[in-house]
């Protein structure tokens, strides 16, 4: 492949890696460049690889996302990594089963832009005075595929019914307030950065 190719190939993956990260923080474009002290609009021309980003930019970058700036140049070769799980995944139950609940893990991994996800289907078939709280060093998110629940996120509730979605810091505290019509049929996909996990 001619050089100037794979540059344009590093510069679209790095730039696409810093727009995942800066998306999965909840941060806006003006506020990463701010952090970063770079203008907006070169963050954008970074984030599209239509520029070449000096190191100095990129470590920048990285402490603003608060990563180490090798995980941009991590797997940036023109390669595809996915994950595949057949069979519907596998019976879980995380968490200590604190929320009394069925939890199937349909999948998930790691090493794919350096993040581990897994994404969970819950279904909660009955009503209780005790529902749990969780708090762990996360990005959550959820979506209503039946049912509908109030929803508990630090000091602000949410009501959500089928087709709604949620997404949020799981260092927070957060979990279901009140079933108002059960089955609550949920996608929970938590994903954290790998260096971040516990």
């Amino acid at each position: 492949m001619p050089y100037d190719n794979r540059q344009s190939l590093l510069h679209s993956a790095i730039g696409q890696k810093i727009r995942f990260y800066r998306m999965m923080r909840g941060a806006t474009a003006m506020n990463l460049a701010a952090e970063a002290g770079i203008s907006t609009g070169m963050l954008s021309k970074i984030e599209r690889g239509s520029i070449s980003p000096s190191l100095g930019t990129l470590q920048s970058l990285s402490t603003a996302l608060g990563l180490p700036m090798s995980v941009l140049f991590q797997n940036c070769e023109k390669r595809s990594r996915a994950v595949f799980t057949s069979g519907g995944g596998m019976e879980g139950w995380p968490c200590q089963n604190k929320l009394k609940a069925s939890h199937r893990l349909l999948g998930g991994g790691s090493g794919v832009l350096g993040v581990t996800l897994n994404p969970y289907h819950i279904t909660l078939t009955q009503p209780s005075d005790n529902l749990p709280e969780f708090e762990h060093q996360s990005m959550e998110f959820l979506h209503v595929l039946k049912g509908e629940l109030v929803y508990g996120h630090g000091d602000k509730h949410y009501h959500m019914a089928a087709g709604d979605s949620l997404f949020f810091h799981a260092r927070v505290p957060h979990g279901p307030i009140e079933l108002v019509s059960l089955p609550v049929h949920l996608l929970a996909v938590v994903c954290h950065h790998q260096n971040a996990a516990s």
